[in-house]
């Protein structure tokens, strides 16, 4: 289950997911301007293990439809958490 509320003052999403690995649900915060249409909108993540982890959100209209495509890079410092285990979180 997901769960998530922006904050409209600080441009933060919280989000809270159930991640498969866990028996708790956890708080993700995300850093972005409120989407309001089409365009390519940068996100930080503001606190955890996920902190250096940026990217970007794409939105596009076609056929009135509302496509998506998200990046995300990792500018911090080299983590001794697997991948695998990190794609748990995000799956």
């Amino acid at each position: 289950m997901l769960k998530e509320l922006y904050n409209e003052k600080n441009n933060i999403v919280n989000f809270q997911i159930s991640p498969p690995i866990l028996s708790n649900d956890i708080d993700v915060y995300i850093k972005i301007d409120r989407i309001k249409g089409p365009g390519k909108y940068p996100f930080q993540f503001v606190s955890g293990f996920f902190t250096a982890l940026t990217g970007n959100i794409e939105l596009e209209d076609y056929k009135d439809k509302c496509l998506f495509h998200v990046s995300a890079s990792w500018s911090g410092e080299y983590s001794d958490i697997p991948s695998p285990i990190l794609k748990l979180f995000l799956e």
